[in-house]
């Protein structure tokens, strides 16, 4: 097992998150260009429309990998080579099975893309497309048990590594099979191959860390099962609440705006999805030393941590957030023209999202390392019944931007309040009194900052360039920075993510 400390571990795969994900996006932004500008945007839309497709299908995984993680975290902390064994065993024929399901439903969906699909493309064609996206899902589910060893021993950086690696590689070839060919088809079948080979590289990759992998196991006994099935039930709400949630959008937009704006929409969601992607990994990397420290059962010191989370998404989601809506407009500009802008009313429904989901990032990872989701699976329901409703009530009336504000509107109506105030009540034994007056202090800062920094580049610019775009770039994290510093830098968290921060860079130089 993995021998370092929670710091050290937490450290690394942060750092190996931000720099994968900074190689992740550049060369992902290449590959779209010239996808856009060889196939056209209604291929983008069509694209985006499967992946959220596909990404809805899976909701046949049922919270098995959150499942997972959840009761990997004691057996590695004891050592217990054994039952790792029998858990390891028992999840591959889950996957197995739930692979098979994936399949089975992607083809039950084929017939009615043209339904949510208004396209010249033919069904025969859209149905090819659609089953290898599928595939791709389906093989990823052979394999993912092994990554699911390698996160709970805090070795995300390993996963990352790997993940990484291929996705450029990918990246590479599409970028030449596009400009040989001109083939969707083609680019399709690239994304599969290296799928599998990624997930052969991460199984290996598993083997060597842990050969006892490979050796026959014992089967879990039926209480441990139940144990076991009993989560996934708790987690099986959260996934199909999750995926409705986050995928549904693109369902409703390509039904009442259409494919081609969904295409516009997925280009500036390029940008978004990457900074929501950099942000969760650092979160993610701090979750399996969170898990460790739960599991020690020390509630002040567990809520003590939580305090420093929050404030940490506070102040990266604020820039952020300030970011993406100073500058969203201008990169697609320059990037791709005047005619796919879609306005500071949709980049500010989107960074509404953004922000709203960013501040949940430090219950979210309490949530899978204590019992919280059993307490709270049946609040993403709402939250997802609520937004599917509003987003198409919302999306006749207004549009792109009524789709997408919908979503901030149904989770701060819902689990925005409800998870932190089970996780303080039945968790940390305590009252989320002050941690709510936190968020509103954290959210009205985010409001200002935004506000001036705004302002500031407005007035400084009229024209959109490169060095405009570098000068905002830079007023946009030194203004809320600025801000935030002159606001909270008495309080503990500030303090707190200071020695942190100052921690990590002795390491670094080290």
């Amino acid at each position: 097992m993995n021998k370092k400390s929670r710091s050290s571990n937490a450290i690394k795969n942060i750092i190996v998150a931000l720099l994968c994900q900074g190689l992740t996006f550049v060369f992902s932004f290449a590959t779209r260009t010239i996808f856009i500008d060889l196939l056209g945007d209604e291929y983008n839309g069509i694209t985006s429309f499967f992946q959220n497709v596909v990404s809805m299908l899976s909701f046949t995984e049922l919270g098995v990998g959150i499942a997972i993680i959840y009761a990997l975290y004691k057996p590695i902390a004891e050592n217990d080579i054994e039952k790792l064994k029998s858990l390891m065993g028992f999840y591959k024929n889950v996957y197995r099975i739930l692979a098979a399901i994936i399949l089975a439903l992607g083809i039950l969906v084929t017939p009615t893309l043209k339904f949510f699909l208004e396209t010249d493309v033919p069904l025969g064609e859209l149905s090819l497309y659609f089953m290898i996206y599928l595939g791709n899902t389906a093989v990823s589910y052979l394999f993912i048990y092994k990554s699911s060893i390698l996160n709970a021993d805090q070795r995300n950086r390993t996963v990352k590594l790997i993940t990484t690696f291929f996705l450029i590689l990918r990246n590479v070839i599409e970028i030449g099979i596009l400009l040989l060919t001109h083939s969707f088809i083609a680019y399709l079948l690239v994304q599969l191959v290296c799928t599998i080979l990624n997930n052969l590289t991460i199984s290996a990759v598993a083997n060597k860390y842990y050969p006892w992998l490979k050796e026959k196991s014992v089967k879990l006994d039926k209480v441990e099962k139940k144990s076991i099935f009993d989560d996934v039930k708790s987690m099986f709400v959260y996934r199909v609440g999750g995926i409705l949630l986050n995928n549904s959008a693109s369902l409703i937009m390509s039904r009442i705006v259409g494919v081609v704006v969904l295409g516009f929409y997925s280009n500036y969601n390029l940008f978004i999805g990457a900074a929501t992607t950099l942000l969760e990994l650092i979160f993610h990397a701090l979750t399996g030393s969170i898990g460790s420290l739960n599991s020690a059962k020390d509630t002040k010191s567990s809520e003590k941590v939580l305090r420093e989370c929050n404030f940490m998404a506070f102040f990266l989601y604020t820039i952020c957030s300030v970011g993406m809506f100073v500058l969203l407009d201008d990169v697609v500009y320059l990037w791709l023209g005047p005619e796919r802008l879609l306005g500071k009313a949709v980049c500010f429904a989107m960074v509404a999202n953004l922000y709203i989901y960013g501040m949940l990032q430090g219950v979210m990872a309490y949530r899978t390392t204590t019992d919280l989701f059993r307490i709270t699976k049946y609040i993403i329901l709402v939250t997802c019944t609520l937004n599917v409703g509003l987003s198409i009530l919302m999306g006749i009336k207004w549009g792109l931007f009524g789709i997408l504000i919908a979503t901030s509107i149904a989770r701060l109506l819902t689990n925005f309040w409800y998870e932190p105030l089970m996780l303080y009540k039945k968790i940390f034994k305590m009252p989320a009194s002050k941690h709510f007056i936190r968020q509103a202090l954290y959210f009205v800062t985010t409001l200002v900052s935004g506000a001036i920094t705004y302002f500031v580049c407005e007035k400084l610019f009229t024209e959109v360039t490169i060095i405009s775009i570098a000068v905002k770039f830079v007023l946009c994290v030194a203004i809320p920075s600025a801000i935030i510093f002159i606001l909270y830098f008495k309080t503990e968290e500030f303090g707190a993510l200071k020695s942190r921060a100052f921690g990590l860079l002795k390491k670094i130089k080290r």
